[in-house]
């Protein structure tokens, strides 16, 4: 039992870390909308009202020169690092591996098909013992559609991707355990300059559980986003906001 929500817990979790625009460019930097030849980029975010003190998140993204993330890392608030992991490349470019920096922690594997799209990721723990197979499937225009986890050889999660003029409006979430049904869905907004604007969360009665509004954008002279703030609202727990700031160096 353990085992299998460990697996849920991590599938939740990619879903909510991937990028929102497209989800098959084979391009750190196209997928997270950043332009130019990015180096690194810093990344801190604060309550609102305590942005004074030291940031509640903070990491740092390292790219080569193709775009291409080669590390990223958790900072502490006395900015050292305290988890961070590197990724591995093909000599066409395509990522092969994502491994833990100092030896502990999951190691995750990337498989491609024909064309090169990516058809499989595979999660292992420390002593190798399998933890996550995720399998993906693309519509005609190469869209990623579906993804289906399974944890060992069970199913345990499903993800549905829906599109609108090219653009991911919306993610549907289903878990095994809810018979079918989903859990989740997942509503996306983007501006003009194809970074998210509205992110709302829906429960299986079709109620907001989550409403994440980003507004007050910093843009630099690449146009890259620098800052903004997101005023959350929760179906469970009161309002809130965050905002966030980022330090973007260049080749």
């Amino acid at each position: 039992m353990k085992v299998v929500l460990f697996c849920i817990g991590i599938s939740l979790m990619a879903s909510a870390f991937m990028p929102h625009k497209q989800k098959n460019i084979n391009n750190d930097l196209a997928r997270e909308n950043l332009k130019g030849r990015v180096k690194t980029v810093e990344e801190k975010t604060w309550y609102v009202g305590y942005e004074k003190q030291k940031p509640v998140f903070w990491n740092r993204q390292t790219y080569d020169v193709h775009g291409n993330m080669l590390k990223y890392e958790d900072m502490n608030d006395s900015a050292r690092t305290f988890g961070s992991r590197s990724y591995t490349y093909n000599a066409s470019g395509y990522r092969i591996e994502r491994s833990p920096d100092g030896g502990s922690g999951d190691r995750t594997i990337y498989i491609y098909d024909t064309i090169g799209r990516l058809s499989e990721t595979n999660r292992y723990s420390p002593d190798g013992h399998s933890i996550q197979h995720v399998f993906m499937k693309y519509d005609m225009y190469d869209k990623l559609i579906e993804e289906q986890s399974l944890c060992g050889d069970v199913p345990n999660g499903r993800t549905e991707y829906k599109y609108e003029k090219g653009l991911l409006k919306h993610e549907y979430q289903y878990s095994d355990f809810y018979e079918g049904n989903y859990g989740l869905i997942r509503h996306y907004v983007f501006d003009t300059k194809g970074d998210i604007a509205l992110l709302e969360t829906y429960n299986q009665q079709q109620k907001v559980m989550h409403e994440d509004r980003y507004r007050n954008m910093v843009y630099d002279y690449r146009g890259n986003r620098t800052g903004w703030r997101v005023d959350v609202k929760r179906m469970k727990g009161g309002p809130y906001a965050s905002v966030t700031k980022r330090v973007i160096t260049y080749y």
